[in-house]
This record gives C-alpha cells, sequence and structure tokens, in this order.
C-alpha cells in the first residue's frame, strides 16, 4: 500500500512539474517578445534624439588643424597668384 501512495504520489508531482515548466516556458517567451519590443522602442528614440541633436546644435567649428590648413593653402593660392 505505501508503494501504491508513493507512486501516485510521485505521478502526481511529474504532472505538476511539467505544467510549471510549461507555463514557465510561455512566460519567458511572452517576456522574451516583449523585452525585444521594447529594445526596439528604445532604439528608435535613440535615433530621434540623434536626430534631433543634429538638427538642433550648432555647426561645430572646424578643428585648429583644419583652420591652419585652410589658412596655408588659401594665402600659398594667392602668392601664386601675385607670381603670374
Amino acid at each position: 500500500m505505501k508503494g501504491i501512495i508513493e507512486r501516485d504520489i510521485k505521478n502526481e508531482y511529474g504532472g505538476i512539474l511539467e505544467r510549471l515548466n510549461s507555463a514557465e516556458g510561455t512566460k519567458l517567451a511572452i517576456l522574451q517578445h516583449d523585452l525585444s519590443e521594447i529594445q526596439k522602442d528604445v532604439n528608435r528614440i535613440d535615433d530621434i534624439l540623434k536626430a534631433l541633436d543634429e538638427l538642433t546644435l550648432p555647426q561645430q567649428q572646424p578643428s585648429p588643424i583644419v583652420q591652419m590648413t585652410s589658412l596655408m593653402m588659401m594665402s600659398q593660392g594667392s602668392s601664386q597668384e601675385n607670381m603670374v
């Protein structure tokens, strides 16, 4: 009799574990899907913020090296014109 009760309890316990594991898998799949959708929304928000930054930030000044190079090239061009 004791063996029969133990076997029934193990079968019942096994069934409970299977249902719990199935429910866990379903909930994890839903959470993964929701997380993926939220990440897409976050990425879209980041893209919008970057676009707004590009539109609202003043144009950056060229670096000093670029400015010096431009000045040097302009002065060389004008000195070559004077030679002609």
